[in-house]
Formats: structure tokens, C-alpha cells, sequence
């Protein structure tokens, strides 16, 4: 079961990057060779963040993006919310698309407890603490539990 999409994994490394980057307008292009994005689906995600106030763009020479607010204000699991736009409580476990509190599939009940626990995660890890890693290890020493959990492993 994947609990966020490709997307959000992507806007978690240029949210990252730009949190590593405070005093500067970083380019989207920067961003996506620095952080192995694809540049058009980088630049779409971008314009998403924008519109959502999470981060600034301004054009031009000497333009590019920013945070609009600190890093440690910024959770990973608002950043789910916004680029995902389906919070992973209405996700089932199982992938089922009929799935829901008023008609669970066989494990709902049992998924509730676990997924509340991951998203109080989630909650409460911030892209400033993942951008507190080097940029070598993109901070999977932080995100490991996080990404595994995508990956469903």
C-alpha cells in the first residue's frame, strides 16, 4: 500500500531543498537536477506549493522559489494533504475503492489504529528536521520509516 504519492515524495526533496537554502531563490531547475526530479512534473508541483502558500515565487533575473514560512512549521503530513489532496485517512489499506467507515473492508478496523500512529508521525516531522541531514543522504536516515512505509515494505 503506498500512503503517498510519487508527488509527495518529490515535493518533500525540493521543500527540503529550498529548507537547506534559506537566504536564496532557488530555480526550479536547480531543484531538479539537484534533487533528480523530472523538470516539467518538478515545475507543475512548484505552481501547486505556490497556489497553497507553502512556498513564493517571484520571476525574473534574480526570481526562483522559497519558503514562505519556516521549515519547522512545515509537516510532512500537511504537505501530503495538500499536494495529495485526499488525506490518508480515507485511503484503505488494502486499496479497496468502496472502502470506507460506513462500509470497511476486512481490515479497517484493525488499519485505524496503525495509520492514526503514522500520521501522528507524519504530523509531527517537519521539513526542517529532514533538512537538518546532509544533502548526500537527503535525510533518509530521518525519513526511512516514512519512506518505507510509501513503498509498502
Amino acid at each position: 500500500m503506498q500512503l503517498y504519492s510519487q508527488a509527495c515524495a518529490y515535493a518533500f526533496r525540493a521543500l527540503t531543498h529550498l529548507a537547506r537554502h534559506p537566504d536564496e531563490r532557488c530555480v526550479a531547475k536547480q531543484i531538479a537536477e539537484e534533487e533528480d526530479i523530472p523538470f516539467a512534473f518538478l515545475s507543475k508541483l512548484l505552481q501547486t506549493l505556490v497556489r497553497q502558500k507553502v512556498i513564493s515565487a517571484v520571476k525574473g533575473p534574480g526570481g526562483g522559489f522559497r519558503l514562505m514560512r519556516p521549515a519547522s512549521g512545515i509537516t510532512l503530513y500537511e504537505v501530503i494533504q495538500l499536494v495529495d489532496r485526499r488525506t490518508m485517512r480515507e485511503r484503505c489499506l488494502l486499496s479497496f475503492t468502496g472502502c470506507s467507515d460506513a462500509a470497511p473492508c476486512a481490515v479497517r478496523e484493525t488499519w485505524k489504529t496503525l495509520r492514526e500512529n503514522i500520521i501522528a508521525y507524519l504530523d509531527r516531522t517537519t521539513v526542517e528536521d529532514v533538512a537538518r541531514f546532509p544533502a548526500s543522504d537527503g535525510g533518509a536516515r530521518h525519513m526511512s520509516a516514512a519512506q518505507n512505509l510509501s513503498l509498502g515494505t
